[in-house]
């Protein structure tokens, strides 16, 4: 199977011990890259990794994302939202759409990191284009990241996963020093408290993260010991602390508007 889809170099080891927890770290991930972008069928998970460093979407979220390039924005389709009997939101964070599918967006102001998520999303429309499914392309990108860490570190546990990028994107936003509420928001978290499985900022590597948080998100972010907060105006904060140049002028969410749109 290997040699039929270029994975040479890359052969099944038996795993020490149980089979081990997904890596939480980008530390391991360069010499695994190189090894994927020198053959065609790792390019594609390469880039997926990739973005997903640099977006902080689960594996699942991705394929629904919508892309605005007027204003370098991805919209996220939040995975993981729940409601209580009482309608009172429970889990994700973002703008409820009319169909109930909860969005959280995220502003790019680097012009490289901007072209690595579209890149992305545009290989996403490819695969759409081909007839292929989520399942099935997400089945194949883990099966190839299993083969190419196992080409290059061996037995070394644990590996990394799809959902390591997650964990990357975490641990680099906490280098940065973004603070707790901000990284909920930008993970699609309704509480800090489920970010603190995320992110090791001790091996983030040297990526700075420079997207904008909005803070209509933030503001519907809960911590311990605090009841929902009141929404606040958008503008959001640079993931380095910096101060955004405020929402965008045409009313699209990031301002005081809630009507959700994402673009195509």
């Amino acid at each position: 199977v290997g040699a039929i889809l270029g994975m040479e170099g890359a052969v099944r080891k038996k795993r020490r011990g149980g089979p081990g927890k997904r890596r939480k770290s980008e530390k391991g991930w360069e010499p695994v890259v190189e090894w994927l972008r020198k053959r065609p069928g790792g390019m594609d998970v390469a880039l997926w990794m990739e973005a997903a460093m640099r977006a902080g979407y689960r594996p699942g979220e991705w394929w629904e994302s919508r892309l605005e390039p007027a204003h370098r924005r991805l919209w996220i389709p939040t995975a993981k939202g729940k409601r209580d009997e009482s309608g009172n939101r429970l889990r994700g964070v973002g703008i409820e759409d009319e169909a109930g599918c909860i969005w959280r967006y995220l502003d790019f102001a680097s012009e490289s990191d901007w072209q690595v998520v579209e890149a992305a999303m545009l290989l996403r429309d490819r695969l759409v284009g081909e007839g292929r499914s989520s399942p099935e392309v997400l089945a194949s990108y883990a099966q190839w990241l299993r083969r190419a860490w196992d080409a290059v570190h061996g037995t070394v546990r644990p590996r990394m996963t799809l959902y390591s990028a997650r964990h990357v994107f975490a641990g680099r936003m906490k280098k940065a020093g973004v603070d707790r509420r901000t990284l909920a928001a930008a993970m699609g978290q309704i509480s800090t408290k489920s970010g603190k499985v995320y992110g090791r900022a001790l091996h983030a590597g040297t990526v700075k993260p420079v997207v904008v948080v909005p803070e209509v998100l933030v503001n519907t972010v809960r911590t311990p010991g605090m009841g929902l907060a009141a929404g606040g105006l958008a503008g959001g904060g640079l993931a380095d602390g910096s101060p955004a140049d405020g929402s965008p002028a045409d009313g699209s969410p990031g301002g005081t508007s809630f009507s959700v749109s994402p673009g195509g």
